[in-house]
């Protein structure tokens, strides 16, 4: 209490610090794709937040060349996190550990991050807009454009949970 806590999450649980439905909100930008274990953070993550709680992820897109470094052990897409919500199928132990409903309050491709001048902001802006028009409009960039575009810098996810 009081101060910052230190985590090692490829060796420690989070299950060890924090008790089940205590935690309002998390935010965990740019660290799961260094994680072997991500999966597991994740199931963490949603059994130590409370009834509604917000889970804000950032993670790399795995179409960005620049994100392909050797501290990187797992790379992520749109659909990275859908067998949470929409009832695919994960492992046996998660089916046991998921006993919870997450929904994806916010999914947002990211084609460039922080844009160098007033012209590639308003074309960055721009260009997210379209890509983020909608669901579907997010699959055709990512499984159809997004090579010819560079790439995107980033996958956005803002998940509720229901308990």
């Amino acid at each position: 209490e009081g101060g910052d806590l230190v985590i090692d999450l490829e060796t420690e649980s989070l299950l060890d610090y924090y008790e089940k439905d205590s935690v309002d909100e998390i935010i965990c930008w740019h660290t799961l794709e260094h994680l072997q274990n991500a999966e597991i953070v994740f199931v963490d993550f949603l059994t130590i937040l409370k009834d509604d709680g917000v889970l804000n992820i950032r993670i790399p897109h795995f179409m960005r060349a620049k994100n392909y470094v050797l501290t990187h052990k797992r790379f992520f897409s749109l659909n990275s996190f859908t067998a949470y919500y929409k009832g695919r199928k994960t492992s046996k132990s998660l089916q046991t550990k998921i006993k919870m409903w997450v929904k994806p309050v916010m999914v947002q491709l990211v084609w460039m991050n922080r844009p160098s001048n007033v012209f590639f902001k308003a074309l960055n802006d721009f260009v997210n807009n379209i890509i983020n028009y909608s669901p579907v409009t997010q699959n055709i960039f990512e499984s159809y454009l997004g090579y010819l575009m560079g790439g995107f810098y980033e996958v956005r996810f803002i998940f509720k949970v229901k308990k």
